[in-house]
């Protein structure tokens, strides 16, 4: 599976993460620095994800949320598939799920429930569409590692890439103010 993330507000334009049973087998870093590009990327390839993680949260302890971005799987039967969507300000966008591991065995699951309640809020209180219940499961889907850990689901199979990119910028600029609010308060 490959990722790519168009970036916003930095040096470097595209990301593009190659990823098999969860190790990072390439990352291309297009634009920006080379070698601060050419650096990430042979940083974490051929790393499990986890690894990863764990090993930017040792360099840079200040890290206390971490995101983990998904496109959520959503069929009913054999042929019925599910888009969850919306629209916010007249553009077509895919609806967000929260997940959040509850199992004792994952980290600790209170710090990363009030996580994402806090997201869930706050993505409510600015799209009250954008939202889809908060899901809980004993999976651990990394959020061992960390208190302040959730998964984000950006629609499903169904939605658009463009219905998910809304989401996804949508989502960015509320955290980004909140993460800057956040910090301001500290």
């Amino acid at each position: 599976m490959t990722i790519q993330y168009k970036t916003k507000g930095v040096c470097s334009r595209q990301m593009n993460v190659k990823m098999e049973n969860g190790v990072i087998q390439k990352v291309d870093i297009l634009g920006g620095c080379a070698g601060n590009s050419q650096g990430v990327a042979r940083l974490v390839e051929g790393m499990r994800a986890e690894d990863a993680i764990e090993a930017y949260m040792e360099k840079y302890p200040s890290i206390g949320f971490i995101l983990d971005v998904h496109r959520d799987g959503i069929q009913r039967d054999a042929t019925t598939i599910v888009k969850p969507a919306t629209e916010i300000d007249g553009e077509p966008a895919a609806q967000i799920m929260i997940l959040c591991g509850s199992d004792p065995g994952v980290g600790d699951w209170g710090e990363n429930l009030r996580t994402a309640a806090a997201v869930t809020n706050l993505l409510e209180s600015r799209y009250p569409t954008l939202t889809r219940p908060i899901y809980f499961s004993t999976g651990r889907y990394n959020m061992d590692l960390s208190g302040g850990t959730i998964l984000l689901e950006f629609g499903s199979q169904a939605n658009t890439l463009e219905e998910a990119l809304t989401s996804a910028r949508l989502t960015g600029q509320a955290l980004g103010e909140w993460l800057q609010e956040l910090a301001g308060n500290a």
